[in-house]
């Protein structure tokens, strides 16, 4: 197995500075558009290291299965992590929860709509990243109903803006522990990159996924164009139903041209879904057959981030087509974030 020393040998210091610790928040929520069913809210809050192109430390260990600098040259090459001396690897946290509920309030259980759920995981993320490239994977832990907390979350909310309580939970998915791992890989799309001096520009990335375990198993892809002033090192493709950090996924080799940035933002995605735990039922324990799912489903998006320092603010509106054959209409959600790096 090569390490470090052979990806470098004979070369000279990486010229991209390395990257501080980043924290987040990340809320999805159909509130925001004055709706309140099916995917109701989701809610993260995720740390990750800074980088480092270091073999012997943990960000190196978790990062060999996606090529960073402890993995063999051939396994680099493979992920598609070789041929940079820019190489980075980072590692992070998250508590997730997510809620559903049916397209009515009703006590009794609603067949024909999406069932009452909620999850809440502990996820342990692995990044590998350069200049054009990034491979992440990350493993969720979790639980679904009542120790999800997903009623008595809602409850508070609900009752804290004054809104009406929901009065099926009882009728949730059963208890059941969650496991899955969820990958995606990364690229930079120079070709969309464009600079028109004072500090406007252009970039867009795309990505492909895999994910299996007891929540889902499915694979897809998409695509983030932006546009704005002074871009930096940032990236508005940040879902959390499914692989994602709070780190920005490329190495970028400059330096800011200002203190402020603002951006707009398009993204297109689609998916294949074998299973959907949220609509198929837990694996482990019987649950009632609520709803047919789609299986193929597309998401867009549009919105707007402002970034000062260190500090980045968004806001966007995400649109996903129907996800079981009786759904009434597609669904817009609300997509709110902060990110801080230290």
């Amino acid at each position: 197995m090569a390490g470090a020393s052979s990806l470098y040998a004979g070369t000279a210091p990486a010229a991209a500075p390395q990257e501080g610790s980043v924290i987040s928040l990340h809320v999805e929520n159909d509130m925001f558009v004055g709706d309140d069913d099916n995917y109701t809210s989701g809610v993260r809050i995720g740390w990750m290291s800074g980088t480092t192109a270091e073999s012997r430390t943990f960000s190196g260990m978790l990062g060999t299965v996606l090529g960073g600098t402890n993995a063999s040259d051939s396994w680099r090459r493979f992920m598609g992590m070789n041929g940079s001396s820019n190489l980075r690897q980072q590692w992070g946290l998250d508590l997730t929860q997510l809620m559903f509920t049916p397209e009515r309030k009703l006590r009794e259980p609603i067949y024909g709509e999406h069932p009452y759920v909620g999850n809440l995981t502990l996820g342990l993320i692995s990044l590998v990243k350069n200049e054009d490239r990034a491979n992440v994977l990350e493993l969720q832990l979790g639980t679904t109903g009542s120790p999800s907390l997903a009623k008595g979350s809602q409850h508070l909310v609900h009752k804290m803006w004054g809104m009406e309580q929901w009065p099926g939970w009882n009728n949730q998915l059963p208890s059941e522990m969650t496991a899955n791992l969820f990958f995606k890989r990364y690229y930079r799309l120079r070709g969309l990159e464009r600079h028109y001096g004072s500090g406007l520009e252009t970039d867009a990335l795309a990505y492909w996924h895999a994910d299996a375990g007891t929540v889902k198993v499915q694979a897809g892809g998409g695509m983030t164009f932006r546009f704005g002033y002074n871009l930096g090192n940032t990236s508005p493709e940040n879902s959390i139903r499914g692989a994602t950090s709070a780190a920005p996924p490329f190495v970028y080799n400059r330096t800011s041209v200002s203190n402020w940035g603002y951006y707009g933002y398009l993204h297109a995605s689609a998916r294949a879904v074998a299973h959907d735990l949220y609509l198929d039922g837990t694996v482990f324990h019987s649950s009632p057959d609520y709803v047919n799912k789609y299986p193929v489903v597309a998401e867009w998006g549009y919105g707007f981030g402002v970034t000062y320092k260190r500090t980045e603010f968004l806001f966007g509106l995400h649109y996903i087509t129907k996800e079981y054959t009786r759904q009434e209409s597609l669904q817009c959600v609300g997509v709110l974030q902060l990110r801080h790096t230290f």
